[in-house]
């Protein structure tokens, strides 16, 4: 469960600094929100975000 999300996490952050830097809509817009929507379906649990540190990161996507 770690590594899926940390996985998905890392692939929506790349397309959200690649949408950032292209501006409004593009294709790297559309992937950041579709690697977003995976990361709801993953089962998360408190320990999970602890220790990947992921939660840190969530408020710059």
């Amino acid at each position: 469960m770690k590594e899926e999300l940390l996985e998905t996490f890392e692939a929506a952050k790349r397309a959200a600094d690649a949408a950032a830097e292209a501006g409004g809509a593009s294709p790297e817009a559309d992937r950041c929100v579709d690697a977003l929507r995976q990361l709801r379906k993953i089962p998360v649990t408190t320990d999970v975000l602890v220790a990947t540190q992921v939660r840190r990161c969530f408020r710059f996507l």
